[in-house]
């Protein structure tokens, strides 16, 4: 998995003024092709292990590779109900944040409105039994360990990047109460008191 991770990042990240224009473009379009296996290898992992050291490095190497996904391996398999299924498990939950983070903020065609919807439904309900609606975070992030304080920053992430994508529309088609929730977190994690 770490290879796999390397591979995303020297592809999409660090490639750029290393690699000609030509041989990136080569290089993303020979791994896009690819992505089947590495999906399977994915889910795979997500779905069949306990394993928590192999868990955590294959959501790392996810989340290294979300940004550029095609959409339907996203919505139209099992991840996000796995990435959502690790998320409220305390090893994995800064990690599986940041994949939903990824989830989250991908520029999406409008044919995946209603997953997105879904999605946020879905999360909205597992952030409910993980962090209770009247959780005053920026008192939680001072008191917090580096792990809770790192998932406060990712939880901003999150809805920074969700939001930006989908504007409004996101608390509309996730529902009056996660709507209302957001809200209330947003209130209450005013750092200016």
């Amino acid at each position: 998995m770490h290879i796999l991770k390397l591979l995303s990042e020297e592809v999409f990240d660090f490639s750029r003024g290393e690699l000609t224009q030509a041989k990136t473009r080569e290089l993303k379009l020979t791994l896009n092709n690819e992505f089947r296996s590495i999906h399977e290898l994915c889910m795979f992992v997500l779905l069949s292990t306990r394993k928590t050291e192999l868990l955590r490095a294959t959501l790392t190497a996810l989340a290294a590779y979300l940004s550029w996904v095609p959409p339907g391996y996203i919505f139209e398999s099992q991840l996000v109900t796995a990435l959502l299924g690790l998320f409220p498990q305390a090893p994995f939950r800064n990690v599986a944040l940041q994949c939903l983070t990824e989830v989250g903020s991908l520029q999406m065609p409008s044919e995946f409105d209603a997953h997105f919807g879904t999605f946020y439904r879905m999360f909205s309900q597992q952030l409910v039994a993980i962090l209770p609606p009247n959780t005053n975070l920026a008192a939680a992030y001072e008191a917090g360990t580096d792990e809770q304080q790192a998932f406060v920053q990712n939880l901003a992430l999150f809805y920074t990047g969700f939001f930006k994508v989908t504007g409004v529309y996101g608390v509309h088609g996730a529902g009056r109460f996660s709507g209302a929730y957001t809200c209330r977190l947003c209130a209450r994690s005013s750092i200016a008191g």
